[in-house]
């Protein structure tokens, strides 16, 4: 008998679990124009992604619905009968019961530890959720000059400070599970995935050559900051701040 149970795992009887919403965006935006060289303009947006319905080991547990709303302030402008193009924004997203992996109570496997005696009973899984607050800001510029002739460059970037402001129940990572606490607070750290700084150089040359072909070469450069790659955010997961260069004739 042992040894069967221990082959088939735990049987669930039949669950279900149902989920239905009606999503709404929405999007306001004003622009200025100063000059003929100079626009600037300011958005509101609203968004939200779909929830699901979701079970952990037999019980319904749905994930809520992800909300969001953008702002965003910016200018565009052109100089020089349009050879120098310089955009730039600054940006904040608040989002609220943003999805991601997080602790959670197990209550199949509490139910279960309670049947078998098992101190202390409560157990926990780390599974698809809500964390209830992120917030995204920074700033983004993207400028283009081809004022010299037969060649064109392009410098763009982004400094994007996403954190979480208000996770109190993450997973622990791995470094971290001698810790009593089944939770850790990351409150006030970078999401996973998110580098704070991403800067991109190009330049690109073209030269026609006689009436039918055109000599071309072109380098590229993307640069991208440290980061942390897990929901767990665990220190073992650390990517170091890397650059990528594409060169072409």
């Amino acid at each position: 008998k042992a040894l069967r149970a221990r082959q088939i795992g735990q049987l669930i009887p039949e669950v279900s679990s149902n989920y239905d919403d009606t999503l709404y965006t929405s999007f306001l935006s004003q622009a200025y124009e100063f000059n003929d060289q100079v626009r600037g303009y300011v958005t509101w947006q609203y968004g939200e992604k779909s929830g699901t319905a979701f079970n952990i080991n037999g019980e319904p547990t749905g994930v809520k619905p992800e909300k969001t709303n953008s702002y965003e302030i910016g200018v565009k402008t052109t100089f020089f009968d349009d050879e120098l193009v310089f955009n730039i924004n600054l940006f904040q997203m608040d989002i609220e019961d943003y999805q991601q992996a997080i602790r959670k109570v197990d209550e199949w496997a509490t139910q279960d530890n309670i049947n078998n005696g098992v101190v202390p009973a409560l157990a926990y899984v780390t599974a698809q959720g809500n964390v209830d607050g992120v917030r995204v800001e920074g700033v983004e510029f993207d400028g283009y000059y081809t004022g010299i002739e037969n060649f064109s460059f392009r410098l763009s970037g982004a400094f994007n400070d996403a954190y979480y402001t208000d996770f109190k129940n993450s997973p622990k990572p791995p470094e971290l599970n001698y810790l009593d606490d089944p939770f850790v607070d990351q409150t006030g750290k970078n999401l996973p995935g998110a580098a704070k700084w991403t800067v991109n150089l190009g330049v690109e040359y073209r030269q026609p050559i006689l009436s039918a072909a055109e000599f071309h070469a072109s380098f590229n450069t993307a640069y991208t900051s440290d980061y942390l790659n897990t929901d767990d955010l665990s220190s073992y997961s650390y990517t170091p701040g890397y650059s990528r260069t594409d060169a072409s004739i």
